[in-house]
C-alpha cells in the first residue's frame, strides 16, 4: 500500500483549460506538453498516490487525469464525488458521516439539479449580457459560470422562482450551501474538498504529514490546503492562498512561476522534503 498521496487542483495549476460545452470532453491542444512535464516529475515519487482535487466534473477531467499520471483517488465537485481506482466513480454523501442524517434531503436536492436544466433558455435570456453557462456535466452541484459577476443576483432569481421549499430549507439548516465568485456560482451538499481529503487519507491509512496539496483559489482550495500536511501554490495563486502556504513555514512551497512550471517546481520540492530531507 502506498504511503504518501498527492492531490493536485486542476485549473490554474495543471494549465490554462478553456472548459468544454457538455458533453464534450476537455480537448487538451496547447497544454499536452505542461501535462507531459507534470507526469515526468511524479513517476519520480516512489510509493505515492497522485490524485486530483478539482471542482470540475469527472467527466471532463478523466483526459487530464491519465495525461499527467494524476489516476489514484481523486475528488471531484468541490469535494462531493470521488473516484477510486478499484471502485470507480461515487457520490461522497453516501458514505460521509457528515450527512449521514440528511441523505434523503441531498437526494432531492440533486434530482431537482437535474430539473434545472429545462430553465437554461430562459436564464441565459434573462442574464443574456453575462453569457451564463449551466455546466450539466456535474451531477452532484448546480453551477452557472458567467463572464459578469452576477452571482447574487442569479441565486436571487432562483431562490424566488426555481427553488423548492425543501432546498431552501436545506441551505437554511447548512445541509446544502451556496458560493460565489466573480465567475460562478455553486449549490452543492456541503461537503468540502478537505472533507474529501480526510476521508480518503482515513480509507487509505495515510497519515496527515505524508500528504501534500496544490491550489490556486481561496475560493475553494484553502480547506483542501489545511487538509493535507503539505501544500503549494503557484505564483498565479490568489494572496489569501499564499498567505496559508507561507504560514505552513518548511511545510509550504511556493513558487515564482505560474500554472504548470509553478506546479512542476513545487513538486520538484516535495519530492525532496519527502525522500531526499534526512529528517524525514
Amino acid at each position: 500500500m502506498s504511503s504518501r498521496i498527492v492531490f493536485s487542483d486542476i485549473d490554474g495549476c495543471m494549465g490554462e483549460f478553456v472548459k468544454p460545452d457538455y458533453p464534450d470532453k476537455q480537448d487538451l491542444n496547447g497544454n499536452m506538453e505542461n501535462l507531459e512535464m507534470i507526469k515526468s516529475k511524479t513517476l519520480k515519487f516512489k510509493d505515492t498516490l497522485f490524485g486530483v482535487c478539482t471542482s470540475r466534473s469527472y467527466h471532463i477531467a478523466d483526459n487530464i487525469m491519465e495525461h499527467s499520471n494524476h489516476t489514484g483517488p481523486s475528488i471531484f465537485e468541490g469535494g462531493n464525488v470521488i473516484f477510486e481506482p478499484e471502485v470507480g466513480v461515487y457520490n461522497l454523501f453516501e458514505k460521509h458521516s457528515k450527512l449521514k442524517d440528511s441523505i434523503e434531503v441531498v437526494r432531492g436536492f440533486v434530482e431537482w439539479r437535474k430539473e434545472m436544466e429545462n430553465c437554461e433558455d430562459e436564464i441565459k435570456e434573462r442574464f443574456k449580457d453575462a453569457k451564463v453557462r449551466h455546466m450539466k456535466e456535474r451531477t452532484c452541484m448546480l453551477t452557472y459560470e458567467f463572464e459578469k459577476n452576477i452571482g447574487k443576483d442569479l441565486f436571487e432569481f432562483i431562490v424566488e422562482n426555481k427553488m423548492p421549499a425543501e432546498v431552501k430549507d436545506a441551505i437554511d439548516k447548512g445541509i446544502l450551501k451556496v458560493l460565489f465568485c466573480d465567475i460562478a456560482i455553486d449549490i452543492l451538499p456541503n461537503l468540502s474538498k478537505g472533507d474529501a481529503v480526510s476521508f480518503l487519507l482515513e480509507k487509505y491509512k495515510i497519515r496527515k504529514e505524508d500528504s501534500f496539496s496544490i491550489g490556486d483559489s481561496s475560493h475553494s482550495d484553502l480547506d483542501l490546503l489545511n487538509a493535507t500536511g503539505l501544500a503549494g501554490c503557484p505564483n498565479n495563486a490568489d494572496e489569501d492562498l499564499k498567505r496559508l502556504v507561507a504560514s505552513k513555514e518548511e511545510n509550504g512551497f511556493a513558487s515564482d512561476k505560474q500554472h504548470a512550471e509553478g506546479m512542476a517546481e513545487i513538486l520538484d520540492k516535495v519530492y525532496e522534503k519527502w525522500f531526499n530531507d534526512k529528517n524525514n
